[in-house]
């Protein structure tokens, strides 16, 4: 029995011998490799295109309230136009409300390789320009009518043509068929009372002999009065001279309706024409400063330069400068003036601030609204 006790021992033994787990080797882990980040590049940007804009207007003298808000339109729409492709830089120099003054104006931007140009506040300085612009190369678009037109100007001011048209029937709804016109004598001013004219004629209207502001009014008024019109139109290319003829006429004791222009009824007519502005009619462009985009314009405008004394002429600067732009986006580079008056003469409506402007042959076509003064200030007629 021991032999068979001893043989089991051995046999136990053996089996967990044989059975025993060694314990495992330790694993070695390899250090986890370091991951450096890239170095980040600084992104250059491509400096924006500058694009330069001439500007031509009355930067001194009598009007250089109208050339100063003009510029500052283009200024502050320039601003707001640029962006990290176009960089709008407008260049302006001083016309003066005067022929050579500003063609001298037009060679020195011309000199500077600028071949499109926003101004031309004053018609002197249109007419100057005029002859001028095929042969630097260059366009103009005009913030007033001068008594030359050529293929170069795109008149943004709004042809004229229908004024006197407009006028007559304004006087002929009142049964004022026997009106009297007086001038400043200007061009401008001539051009102006001939539609009217022309208007008058076409209505078979009793138009009186037409006369002219001098220094010896007074006693042209006099005259006048004992015409006895029933209306006076009056047309004047400078508010001053505009509102000593209503002063003029109202000191001789002549009570018959005031009908003139925009220029009579600017902030600087009114002004002078004192309490005789009361009553006074006038025809202004098209111009609803009412509409939205037109009011947070002109708010901005404010806030950066003052209100501004003439509003329409504030929002043509600002329009003709967006329709500028436009034409360059068209043509996603830098294009010359022969492409971007074509893309002009194309156009026959676009949206504005105040409104909706219609164009003919690169030119605007004005309509007009008839204004009444009252409490110093224009009402609707």
């Amino acid at each position: 029995m021991k032999w068979i006790f001893a043989f089991f021992i051995i046999g136990l033994l053996l089996f967990a011998g044989c059975g025993a787990q060694q314990p495992p080797a330790e694993e070695t882990q390899e250090p986890a490799p370091v991951v450096v980040p890239p170095v980040a590049q600084p992104v250059v940007q491509a400096p924006a295109e500058k694009i330069n804009i001439g500007f031509v207007g009355p930067l001194s003298g009598a009007h250089m309230q109208e050339g100063t808000e003009a510029l500052n339109s283009l200024k502050l729409s320039a601003k707001d136009l640029s962006d990290k492709k176009y960089e709008y830089v407008i260049v302006s120099q001083d016309g003066g409300c005067n022929a050579s003054v500003a063609a001298g104006a037009l060679d020195a931007l011309s000199a500077q390789g600028i071949s499109a140009v926003v101004g031309g506040v004053c018609p002197e300085e249109v007419d100057g320009m005029a002859p001028k612009l095929q042969q630097d190369g260059m366009m103009l678009i005009s913030l007033s009518t001068g008594s030359t037109d050529n293929e170069y100007i795109m008149n943004f001011a709004g042809s004229p043509d229908a004024l006197g048209e407009q006028m007559a029937l304004f006087c002929l709804d009142r049964s004022w068929r026997r009106p009297m016109v007086v001038t400043d004598g200007s061009a401008d001013a001539l051009k102006r009372a001939g539609l009217f004219a022309a208007a008058e004629k076409a209505h078979a209207m009793g138009a009186l002999p037409a006369d002219k502001y001098d220094s010896n009014f007074a006693a042209t008024a006099l005259k006048i009065k004992s015409e006895v019109p029933e209306a006076v139109v009056v047309f004047a290319s400078d508010p001053v001279i505009g509102a000593k003829i209503v002063n003029g006429l109202r000191d001789a004791g002549i009570t018959a309706p005031i009908l003139g222009d925009w220029v009579l009824v600017s902030n600087g007519g009114i002004s002078g024409m004192g309490t005789n502005a009361e009553g006074v009619y006038g025809v202004l462009p098209e111009f609803d400063e009412n509409d939205p985009a037109a009011t947070f314009y002109l708010n901005a405008y404010t806030s950066s330069y003052g209100v501004p004394q003439d509003k329409i002429l504030v929002g043509n600067a600002r329009n003709a400068m967006y329709l500028l732009a436009q034409a360059e986006g068209f043509y996603s580079y830098k294009p010359t003036s022969d492409q971007v008056r074509q893309y002009w003469t194309n156009l026959d409506s676009w949206m504005g601030i105040g409104g909706t402007l219609n164009f003919k042959s690169g030119d605007r076509v004005a309509s007009f609204r008839f204004v009444k003064v009252s409490g110093g200030a224009v009402q609707p007629a």
